[in-house]
């Protein structure tokens, strides 16, 4: 979803859908958390895509 959807942040609708369906998982979703704490919400976002 995210490698189709750059610049999906956490208050992005492509993001909330991905969570409410399932597809954005926990592991994803702690690997978020991280980066976003060590790299800041646009370089985490990065790392996630990539």
């Amino acid at each position: 979803m995210l490698l189709r959807k750059r610049g999906a942040l956490d208050r992005s609708e492509a993001l909330h859908q991905a969570r409410a369906e399932g597809t954005f998982t926990a592991e994803h979703e702690a690997f978020w958390a991280m980066a976003q704490q060590q790299l800041g919400e646009i370089e985490g976002m990065k790392a996630l895509e990539g």
